[in-house]
């Protein structure tokens, strides 16, 4: 006896809904706005923290505005790239 050819069919199903967001830029944009809040209000808290020696935070957050704006340039390239 011959053993069976195995059948090339998948075993995954694609969900039958559209996903929220296919390319990112919603994503980025809030996650930047929340950065820019937060580097707000360590600005406004800058004596504060370089009192105890944390004033670093404040570059942290700088940081996640730059990476945010990046990450936003990317994302809309990306859409617009897309057929």
């Amino acid at each position: 006896m011959s053993e069976p050819t195995p059948s090339p069919r998948h075993h995954f199903v694609q969900a039958p809904i559209r996903p929220l967001d296919e390319d990112g830029v919603q994503v980025a944009r809030a996650g930047t706005a929340l950065w820019l809040v937060a580097t707000l209000l360590l600005w406004l808290r800058l004596d504060a923290l370089r009192a105890v020696g944390q004033g670093w935070w404040l570059w942290v957050g700088v940081c996640g505005v730059v990476l945010g704006l990046v990450g936003i340039v990317w994302c809309t390239r990306r859409r617009a790239a897309r057929p």
